[in-house]
């Protein structure tokens, strides 16, 4: 009877400390997706401008000459 004790505690303690671990890892890799977020949100901030205008550019020289 003991021995089924201990299994079934060691199995206990294996699951709620796993699951803990687990949720750790996804909470890593949400603050990292957080991270990547934020920083190509301020880069595309800072070039932003220039991107535009050379779409411009192209989408201009698309359009059909005045004559």
């Amino acid at each position: 009877m003991e021995q089924i004790f201990n299994q079934t505690k060691g199995f206990l303690f294996r699951f709620r400390f796993g699951r803990e671990e687990e949720a750790q890892g996804l909470i890593e890799y949400a603050l990292i997706a957080l991270l990547v977020a934020i920083v190509v949100i301020l880069v595309l901030g800072l070039i932003g401008g220039e991107v535009n205008g050379m779409f411009e550019e192209v989408l201009n020289g698309f359009a059909p000459a005045s004559s």
